[in-house]
């Protein structure tokens, strides 16, 4: 495999329905890296990293945790050897580097939508690669559902 890097990540615990914040330290590559580096990815891997998303993205939405993720973009994500993701502690330094990137996975209004986020990165992860095998027509609309939504 690649060299992978250390993040310092956000993790959320559910417990009794509620989630709870918790830091942590990761091994594994930005989600735009990540992506640079495979070109091609099973289907399979794809979906167990968008439903990996998503499901970091319930525990996000539903620990308030908005102060620590204001955003989400695929510089923001960290994919882990076992396909898990975490999302990235975003500090002032790292926003200032990568504030143009931001308003490509915003809504025009400027208002906070994850669900938003979460559809461009779809977009952009299918951009970036070529799925193997290929998608079937009921997938692809399926997809195209979940992005335009």
């Amino acid at each position: 495999m690649y060299v992978q890097q250390s993040y310092e990540v956000i993790r959320f615990v559910g417990q009794n329905g509620k989630f709870h914040i918790v830091m942590d330290y990761v091994e594994g590559d930005l989600l735009s890296t990540y992506l640079q580096k495979e070109k091609s990815m099973s289907k399979k891997n794809f979906l167990q990293i968008v439903s990996n998303i998503a499901k970091e993205l319930e525990g996000l939405e539903k620990s308030s945790a908005t102060e620590y993720i204001p955003y989400l973009t695929p510089f923001h994500i960290v994919v882990k050897e076992d396909q898990s993701v975490a999302f990235l502690k975003q500090t002032e330094k790292y926003n200032e580097k990568i504030e143009k990137i931001v308003d490509a996975f915003m809504p025009v209004d400027g208002n906070m939508n994850y669900f938003y986020s979460y559809g461009r990165i779809l977009q952009f992860i299918l951009a970036k690669i070529k799925l193997r095998p290929r998608m079937s027509k009921i997938e692809e609309y399926r997809i195209r559902r979940i992005i335009s939504k």
